[in-house]
């Protein structure tokens, strides 16, 4: 979706200014999701930095308000965290009553879509940077408490920021002269990131993947056959798991408590929904071929 469309499917054509902040999943953190979970949160992140994002996180609202009253020329696009269960813990909570807001939740638009109809991209910790770097989007980390905690290799491709005066000055900076402060220098840093996590960023990954499967394929040697025992246990669970939920006994206790997670994680991924993307899909597949003079064979 491009600028224009976004704003005027959310009746925000006045802005010609918008800046995107991608959501980070405090709840986890702080609620029941973390009463569920604390052993293997606590274990994942260690307490030092635990504590670190729990007080990062009213600080990081406090300049996200900021920035949002004192730039009422600027639309600001609040993007949840996907896996949000407690919106009232995040970051990004009751700011969505200023007029210059946008906030989407849960699967309400394409990811790619949010980021491309942004200037700039800015979050607390989040993947959707390097997305944003492949839709030439320059990006920022704001981290209150500081960014040195556990995090991938990508966060070292984006400026941080620990105030709301630095943000802002960045933000100012941007539109003034269409750079980021600190962003141009940070590209060798996005560029080892990408290639260590997705190899090329030329949007031809698929095709190296449709390569190697095809060569596989038609290797005539005799391999030796093994079955795993995982994948025996896996198909198993799978298939006592379907007809649970094909019969109705889901419905039944104990099965409506041991399967209620994966009933909820069937319903995010709906079979028509996927169907819709995939065709989506299709279309900018086939418009990137033929841009590349990439020849398309169903």
């Amino acid at each position: 979706m491009t600028k224009e469309e976004f704003l005027a499917k959310y009746n925000k054509a006045q802005f010609k200014k918008v800046v995107g902040l991608g959501g980070f999943n405090f709840d986890y953190l702080l609620g029941d999701y973390f009463q569920q979970f604390e052993d293997v949160i606590v274990e994942s992140l260690g307490e030092r930095d635990l504590q670190l994002h729990r007080a990062a996180k009213e600080a990081l609202r406090t300049i996200y308000r900021d920035l949002i009253e004192r730039n009422p020329d600027t639309l600001f696009i609040l993007k949840h965290h996907p896996g949000v269960w407690q919106e009232e813990l995040t970051e990004l909570y009751q700011l969505d009553k200023y007029e210059n807001t946008v906030v989407i939740r849960g699967k309400e638009e394409n990811i790619a879509d949010v980021i491309n109809a942004s200037d700039i991209w800015i979050a607390y910790n989040s993947t959707t940077v390097m997305e944003a770097w492949l839709l030439g989007k320059q990006t920022m980390f704001v981290n209150p408490e500081g960014g040195d905690f556990k995090r991938s290799s990508i966060s070292k491709g984006s400026p941080i920021k620990t105030t709301f005066h630095e943000t802002q000055v960045a933000i100012d900076k941007f539109y003034a002269l269409a750079e980021i402060p600190s962003f141009k220098e940070l590209e060798g840093n996005r560029e080892q990131a990408m290639n260590e996590i997705i190899g090329w960023d030329d949007g031809k990954n698929h095709m190296r993947a449709g390569d190697y499967i095809y060569d596989l394929f038609i290797d005539n040697k005799k391999k030796h056959k093994t079955i795993d025992s995982f994948v025996l246990k896996r198909l198993f669970k799978t298939f006592v798991r379907n007809l649970i939920f094909k019969t109705g006994l889901i419905k039944l206790s104990p099965f409506a408590k041991k399967y209620k997670d994966s009933l909820e994680f069937n319903k995010r991924f709906d079979p028509a929904e996927r169907e819709a993307e995939h065709q989506k899909y299709l279309r900018y597949l086939k418009e990137f071929y033929a841009r590349n003079n990439i020849q398309f064979e169903n």
